[in-house]
């Protein structure tokens, strides 16, 4: 790789790479994933700095992540901060390009100390060495934040993850961040009354803790609430940004405005009826119909008939067109008169 430099600007700070003398870099990718507008992925351009070609990102008055060891943050923004990175990589592969162009260094990701709001920076040229893959970076991170208060050991649980999975896939990695987070900050009530909430390998939770939440009391006429659990999923188109909601349980997509249930404009590598999605009781799942240019799941043929689970992040290619799926549980609670 070539080098990295910082300037000042009226509009704050900006970073520039300068390649080395024959490193060319790929202009197509730069420009789509600057076209994209990923969240999280600082805007760049390239331009002609002395005679030479180099990019240019603005990163305005955001520190490197290592300034997050001074002051800290909760367990929930560090785990917020992973989940977020797993999505960016997820997006970048969604556009059909290696997620490994996301420079995963503390050096290279810039964050806001007051909204821990942070940009990363996408480099894509033929030359790319020495860069630590996601398990290299996570492992890194978690040993220079600095956590104010360890009340879940939530670092733990993430190394010892990262421990018994030899190779770690990004997208297993952040399903099973995804799942600590919703088991550690989400929590249930019912009946007014708040339960105990799933604490990870806490061994302080004592029986009469438990005894101690009240049941509803009965009379002729009382009022209880239902948990129902609502399933959201939908598709992300990478080119456009557009959020497209699956309303149906078999939800089709392709080319015919008629026949589809969303039509794929302004693309012709799509079949009229190029693709369905499934879902069974909130699991999602996809099959190509039979169309020209085929159904890809984060990069996987969709053979025939054969039904391809949809896990939420995943990317999915119709033809040339790339989406990110998206699924999200929401518990929602209903007064019943009794």
């Amino acid at each position: 790789m070539g080098k990295y430099f910082i300037e000042q600007s009226p509009n704050g700070m900006e970073l520039f790479y300068e390649p080395y003398y024959g490193e060319q870099l790929r202009l197509q990718d730069i420009k789509r994933v600057d076209n994209s507008q990923i969240e999280g992925i600082a805007p760049m351009e390239v331009m002609e700095r002395e005679g030479n070609q180099v990019v240019r990102y603005l990163i305005g008055k955001r520190r490197p992540l290592e300034a997050l060891k001074q002051n800290g943050m909760s367990e929930e923004e560090m785990l917020n901060m992973l989940i977020h990175i797993t999505e960016i990589i997820l997006q970048i592969e969604a556009l059909g390009m290696d997620g490994s162009n996301v420079l995963l260094d503390k050096k290279c990701i810039f964050v806001d100390e007051k909204t821990k709001e942070f940009f990363m920076l996408f480099h894509s040229s033929d030359y790319m060495e020495g860069l630590p893959g996601i398990e290299g970076f996570v492992k890194s991170f978690l040993e220079s934040v600095q956590i104010n208060y360890n009340q879940y050991n939530v670092t733990k649980y993430i190394e010892q993850y990262l421990e018994e999975n030899n190779q770690v896939n990004v997208i297993d990695l952040k399903e099973y961040m995804v799942n600590m987070k919703n088991q550690l900050f989400e929590q249930k009530y019912y009946s007014g009354q708040q339960s105990l909430s799933c604490r990870l390998g806490d061994k302080s939770i004592q029986v009469e803790e438990l005894l101690e939440i009240a049941a509803p009391k009965l009379a002729t006429t009382k009022m209880m609430e239902e948990e129902t659990i609502v399933h959201k999923a939908y598709l992300v188109r990478c080119t456009s940004g557009e959020q497209i909601i699956i309303t149906k349980s078999m939800f089709t997509l392709g080319s015919d405005e008629n026949k589809a249930d969303y039509a794929v404009k302004g693309n012709g590598a799509i079949s009229r009826l190029h693709a369905m999605i499934i879902n069974r009781e909130g699991s999602y799942f996809i099959k190509d119909l039979d169309s020209t240019n085929h159904t890809f799941v984060n990069r996987m043929l969709v053979k025939g008939a054969t039904e391809m689970d949809l896990l939420s992040g995943c990317s999915v290619i119709l033809g040339n067109e790339a989406f990110v799926f998206y699924h999200e549980q929401e518990t929602k609670k209903e007064d019943l008169l009794f």
